[in-house]
């Protein structure tokens, strides 16, 4: 037996001494134990017992305390939240938990939700890698892990783990299930949150059994026993974000019913909750739980100092404090404010979303921020219209210019009517502009790219729709008003914070959608870090905010390639809807004089 169960707490510090510690392997009576090997061994790893031994001998995992610990309080509560710093850990740990669950609670229904399908396949990956590890596990499933293009299934002791991807919420409402795991939960719309995810936990995982318990609760003391909670479970995780965003707000709703220890009807509560209509909900603080753990909260050597150094050159303060340290960050600092730019995301059910198609009666235009030494070049797409959509943004880092050049047409290609782009003169514009130009590069049906004011007759027999934008001080005061205002007035909207569920179905398409959702809200937390300073002379600056730590030399300065580009592409609209709106303008006046009218009575006279 000891050759199979060898302890490794050798690290741990301030154990109790061995005349505490109980080994039930050994220390057990022996009337107390089981006939069946198997059964005792079950009975040591189930969640009254000891979960670690389960989930280190059956699924063949090492946790670290603190990982065990978060385990436990998903154990033993509903509603936990999990706040966690990058790098903790958090998809091995709901990947550990999904796993261990589906086994000691036979016949029930897990379902992991998140925003994006790529980052529950991440956690999905997880479990896959626990699966390839486990001897024990795989004897009891029905097959490896299987991910696939639109769900990833584990089938395991009679119970189910299915990865879904959330889409709009139409393809996957109705769903149900026992435990639901809902990671990165600021990117989930909230309104999506509360109808389709909120519904899957809507039914009793053995209704008939609770009703008939709840019927005859005068003759019991209490429906759940024990340190274990029975029922189903809503599990959300992520990682801390802007005050205004779902996140911080169910933060705050868990914060105060575990601070005043609520137990009972909401509407009790209506003043602590900050709920004017709160309604007859049952609360029970006993239900909820807040486990928030910053970087250095982690044991040592977990986390690489030099990735954390990295992190604080590479990152402004603000976003060092959310993603590190688990602090929320107020959005009215910086020029572009948070809330502004969550106000201008489309949302369902009339939201849109990214796009590498245009549709043939739309107009595009893009912006192009080459790539410099140490930048990355990022392409971004906006369809005019009513509000004006930024359908879509790509970026690169250490590549040529002519492969740039390559994807760039790619996309003038894709989205068909593209009436003009706009390119930094400075950081490789002018490479980029003679490689438009040149036809080595192109397909069949291509046609050369000139400046749209070239007057020769070789421009005139291409595509003259090239503006060649100059950063100088008035533009950039100019272009950055432009973007400020047009984003308040949502004139320029962004895409949802979902792609629809039908996209899964081309694995090529999901991943390119997904790559340029991630791509916008990154550059979303660029533009929120742009700060105005301003030079000796008087003119301002648009910079990123400060970063925590200074850049060590080799170390890669931060970025703001994703906003500069929409800068250009924002501007260039701007031009063409106000040069659209000054033609109608005159039309209008030209055709539309003094009205004429009357009774026809009165023109016979």
């Amino acid at each position: 037996m000891s050759k199979v169960f060898h302890p490794d707490y050798d690290f741990y510090t301030n154990l109790p001494g061995d005349d505490i510690i109980i080994n039930p392997l050994t220390d057990v009576p022996v009337n107390m134990r089981e006939e069946s090997e198997l059964i005792e061994f079950y009975k040591l790893c189930n969640e009254h017992f000891s979960p670690a031994f389960g989930i280190k001998y059956l699924l063949g995992t090492n946790l670290y305390p603190f990982q065990m610990a978060i385990i436990m309080s998903m154990l033993r509560h509903k509603f936990p939240l999990l706040l966690l710093s990058r790098g903790s850990g958090k998809s091995f740990i709901l990947a550990v938990f999904a796993a261990y669950a589906a086994v000691f609670f036979p016949g029930i229904k897990i379902i992991l939700i998140s925003a994006g399908f790529r980052q529950s396949k991440l956690i999905f990956n997880e479990i896959k890698r626990i699966w390839d590890r486990a001897p024990l596990l795989q004897a009891m499933s029905n097959g490896a892990p299987a991910i696939g293009v639109g769900e990833c299934h584990f089938y395991v002791n009679g119970s189910s783990i299915i990865a879904l991807p959330l889409g709009q919420g139409d393809k996957i409402r109705g769903q149900r299930a026992h435990i639901t795991l809902a990671d990165e939960i600021n990117s989930i719309p909230p309104d999506i949150f509360d109808i389709v995810v909120r519904g899957f936990a809507a039914t009793e995982m053995d209704p008939w059994e609770k009703t008939k318990t709840i019927m005859t609760r005068d003759k019991i003391q209490t429906l759940d026993d024990g340190l274990i909670s029975t029922g189903n479970k809503i599990i959300l995780s992520g990682t801390a974000g802007f005050r205004g965003e779902p996140l911080y707000r169910m933060f705050k709703q868990y914060s105060t019913i575990l601070a005043h220890k609520i137990d009972g009807y909401a509407m009790d509560y209506s003043d602590e909750l900050g709920i004017e209509q709160a309604g007859e909900e049952q609360i029970d603080y006993r239900d909820y739980c807040v486990v928030r753990m910053k970087y250095t909260d982690l044991p040592p050597g977990m986390m690489d100092v030099k990735i954390i150094h990295n992190a604080k050159a590479t990152m402004s303060r603000v976003f060092f404090d959310m993603e590190y340290n688990t602090i929320f960050a107020d959005d009215s600092v910086g020029f572009y404010k948070q809330k502004d730019i969550n106000n201008a995301t489309s949302s369902s059910p009339d939201g849109f979303s990214t796009c590498i198609v245009g549709h043939p009666k739309r107009q595009y235009v893009i912006g192009v921020d080459p790539a410099r030494t140490a930048d990355r070049a990022s392409i971004c797409v906006i369809e005019l219209g009513t509000p004006n959509k930024n359908r879509y943004l790509w970026t690169c880092q250490g590549q040529k210019y002519s492969f740039l050049v390559s994807k760039l047409r790619e996309l003038i290609r894709s989205f068909q009517n593209v009436i003009g782009i706009a390119i930094d003169l400075g950081g490789g514009g002018l490479a980029v502009q003679d490689l438009l130009a040149e036809t080595s590069l192109m397909l069949a049906g291509d046609r050369p790219i000139f400046s749209h004011d070239d007057e020769s007759e070789e421009a005139k027999q291409g595509a003259r729709i090239l503006h060649m934008i100059n950063f100088a001080p008035a533009w950039i005061d100019e272009a950055n008003a432009l973007l400020q205002k047009n984003i308040e007035d949502k004139v320029l909207m962004f895409p949802m914070l979902i792609n629809p569920g039908n996209i899964y179905e081309d694995v090529k398409m999901a991943d390119a959608l997904e790559d340029a959702l991630y791509e916008i809200s990154e550059m979303k937390k660029e533009l929120v870090s742009i700060e105005v300073t301003y030079n000796k002379n008087g003119t301002r600056r648009y910079d990123l905010a400060p970063a925590t730590a200074s850049v060590a030399p080799g170390e890669v300065p931060r970025h703001k390639d994703r906003y500069s580009s929409l800068l250009l592409a924002n501007y260039l609209v701007s031009k063409f809807t106000i040069l659209n709106f000054d033609e109608k303008e005159e039309l209008r006046k030209k055709y539309n004089q003094s009205p004429i009218g009357g009774w026809m009575e009165s023109f016979g006279k």
